[in-house]
């Protein structure tokens, strides 16, 4: 069964979802969609369907039990087909909202006007992300953002992932930090911190953290993290 997220409470659809109805779907009257609104996952039997419009009534509706953690990450603006396949994972594994950072050591230059256009393109690939794995929200992409706003804007558990060697292994930092409802995780850029940067988070309560021995790349640490937050939730 295909699903869908809504744009309002009258469950409306994007005209872009009707055409993958009617166009790539193919779908007929008395197929099922799923309409997802505010959490709630709703059950649409088509009662008629031609080359412009689609017509569906509820017949079912329910909701999911949620994660009652929400997941912030912050992550590098690194080539675009490695960070249109991190977005894409971290939205599948839960995250709640991405806040996109560039650092002194940042790689990819973007001006504001240029990001606008690209941001766009990004939402539409957690949107259909988050349909694909029948979440029941879509995470909410931030604008581009700096290390101070990231100091400014601290979750209850603030964990800074770098190639740092005294910096404290991951999973102790959840050994010793299990009482939190929001959680900040900062992924390093390519070529790492600088030591200034590094010092900044530490100075301001970020713990420093490290993954491995190995030196991942930030859109396989970004998918690691999200996998080890889920697990270490789960449990």
């Amino acid at each position: 069964m295909q699903y869908y997220f809504a744009i309002n409470n009258e469950l409306e659809l994007l005209d872009s979802d009707k055409h993958h109805i009617i166009n790539v779907m193919r779908m007929n009257k008395g197929d099922h969609i799923i309409i997802i609104y505010d959490g709630f996952y709703n059950e649409c039997i088509i009662e008629s369907i031609n080359s412009k419009e689609v017509i569906y009534k509820v017949i079912n509706s329910y909701s999911k039990k949620s994660n009652d953690i929400n997941i912030v990450m912050a992550i590098p603006l690194i080539k675009e087909q490695r960070f249109d396949y991190m977005i894409q994972k971290i939205t599948e594994i839960g995250v709640s909202k991405i806040i996109p950072y560039k650092t002194e050591r940042s790689i990819i230059k973007i001006n504001d006007k240029d990001w606008e256009k690209k941001k766009e393109r990004y939402c539409r690939i957690v949107k259909e992300a988050s349909e694909q794995c029948h979440r029941a929200n879509i995470p909410i992409i931030d604008n581009l953002r700096d290390i101070d706003y990231l100091i400014n804007n601290k979750c209850n558990l603030n964990i800074l992932f770098t190639v740092n060697e005294v910096s404290r292994n991951i999973k102790e930092v959840f050994k010793n930090n299990n009482k939190y409802d929001t959680l900040l995780l900062v992924i390093g850029p390519e070529g790492g911190f600088s030591k200034f940067e590094e010092d900044k988070f530490v100075t301001n309560g970020f713990i420093s953290t490290s993954l491995n021995e190995n030196v991942l790349r930030s859109e396989t640490a970004a998918v690691y993290v999200m996998s080890v937050v889920d697990y270490n939730n789960l449990r």
